[in-house]
């Protein structure tokens, strides 16, 4: 099931669109099992479960065994090869406003090694995210169109305000060390994520 199939007629830009995302993180969790799911990585203590079919990717953020939040994933072929594209996001409301998407948008990129499109409708959430993203300059973003393969500077607005159109926000990944940064824990040194929003207050 894709986000895409409820908002047929949705702009590109659009609203709050946290209802439908609340039905469709009910719907994924009732339907697949915890033997289902493999667990591909840690951030901090959050954990990373996926569930992949010949449909796509879901992955499940888990957290003392609670289910705090989903991902889901199409996976397709582009001019330079295969890539993912970000369908649906959701966190439940508790671990909102914690950063837990920008760790796991990190995980993707630089540990995985995965470039990633953001899908064809963007929330004010996904918008709001993505400007402060750039800003910081903690991913390399910018737009790229599907039919033509051009790529466009992420500044370069390329929203429609009538219909999805074929540019998408691509995330690339990169050849930077994994982490760069540290913090030493009562268990040893372990992967901090916490620098990811140093100065992110003064955007």
């Amino acid at each position: 099931m894709k986000f895409s199939k409820f908002l047929d007629e949705m702009t590109m830009k659009a609203g709050n669109l946290d209802v439908d995302l609340k039905r469709i993180f009910a719907h994924y969790d009732k339907s697949i099992r915890d033997s289902e799911l493999e667990h591909i990585g840690d951030i901090d203590s959050v954990k990373i479960m996926r569930y992949k079919n010949s449909g796509g990717i879901v992955d499940f953020l888990v957290k003392d065994d609670q289910r705090i939040g989903i991902i889901i994933f199409s996976e397709f072929h582009i001019k330079t090869g295969k890539i993912l594209e970000i369908d649906d996001v959701y966190v439940i409301p508790e671990e909102q406003r914690k950063g837990i998407f920008l760790k796991y948008l990190y995980f993707l990129k630089n540990v995985l090694k995965r470039k990633f499109l953001f899908g064809s409708v963007h929330s004010i959430a996904t918008q709001n995210f993505l400007k402060k993203s750039h800003e910081l300059k903690r991913f390399d973003i910018s737009w790229y169109n599907l039919d033509t393969n051009e790529k466009e500077p992420f500044e370069n607005d390329k929203y429609s305000l009538t219909a999805p159109t074929k540019w998408r926000v691509m995330i690339e990944s990169d050849e930077n060390s994994t982490f760069n940064q540290f913090k030493t824990s009562d268990v040893g040194i372990k992967n901090s994520y916490e620098w990811l929003f140093d100065s992110i207050d003064k955007i």
